[in-house]
């Protein structure tokens, strides 16, 4: 994503208000992009989230890039670990925490995650980084919409991310979720509309729609898709007519 489209973005969300968390990835490796560092700073100046958050792979966290990262406004920072055992990945997060602490700073906030794969590597996993990093985290498999098939998607017929979240694409193409890789419910494009306009709309508002009238299988990217069981939020009581009672009046 160019600084260009970020930055018109970074303004879209300061028209609409601050938001919870402003999450620096999605598909791909975010330290390839150059102006990660520049991103999080804006962020930061602009004053646009609670919380700014990347997730990365770890292979390019290290050297110059860790002193540019410490400082630079950012809240958390995790590592998707593929290996169990001790790697060059291990090095970089104890560089992170080394330069951080140096700084006499508590952020970013480490976390270590590791997709579970059987009781024995995550066992090994929890000890190649026991005391390496903040937390550790071990996270059942997911399909991540349609990527890989399961054999059970979530029951949850209301999938409470739809309700606080959007995910946009180099290209400016806005989803209603970070899971929706292909872009196969296209909201529409930064680039041709505000965000919020975006929000609003009716694209938007059918997927919520459908969630609510406990269709969501009739969406293409929702229909086994697993990521609603990996969140607390519960929303199988919420009515449609509930839902627009509380849009109608900012409930």
């Amino acid at each position: 994503m160019s600084m260009e489209l970020y930055s018109k973005i970074i303004d879209d969300i300061k028209a609409m208000g601050k938001i919870r968390s402003l999450k620096l990835y999605m598909i791909g490796e975010p330290f390839l992009n150059p102006h990660l560092v520049d991103m999080i700073y804006h962020a930061r100046r602009m004053n646009v989230s609670d919380r700014i958050e990347v997730t990365t792979n770890g292979s390019l966290v290290s050297g110059p890039i860790v002193k540019e990262l410490i400082g630079s406004g950012l809240d958390y920072l995790r590592f998707s670990i593929y290996s169990a055992t001790p790697s060059k990945i291990t090095s970089n997060v104890r560089e992170v925490i080394k330069y951080r602490d140096a700084a006499g700073l508590t952020k970013p906030y480490v976390a270590v995650k590791y997709i579970s794969k059987s009781a024995a590597l995550d066992a090994q996993f929890r000890q190649t980084y026991e005391g390496v990093g903040d937390e550790q985290i071990v996270e059942p498999l997911g399909n991540w919409g349609d990527t890989i098939v399961l054999a059970e998607a979530s029951k949850k017929e209301v999938c409470p991310f739809i309700f606080y979240m959007l995910g946009i694409k180099a290209n400016g193409d806005v989803l209603p979720c970070c899971i929706d890789w292909k872009a196969t419910m296209k909201l529409g494009n930064v680039k041709e509309q505000p965000l919020k306009e975006i929000w609003d709309g009716a694209p938007r508002a059918e997927i919520v729609r459908q969630h609510l009238e406990r269709n969501r299988r009739n969406l293409p990217v929702c229909i086994s898709c697993t990521l609603p069981k990996t969140t607390p939020d519960d929303l199988e009581k919420l009515t449609l007519e509930e839902y627009e009672n509380r849009m109608e009046f900012g409930i």
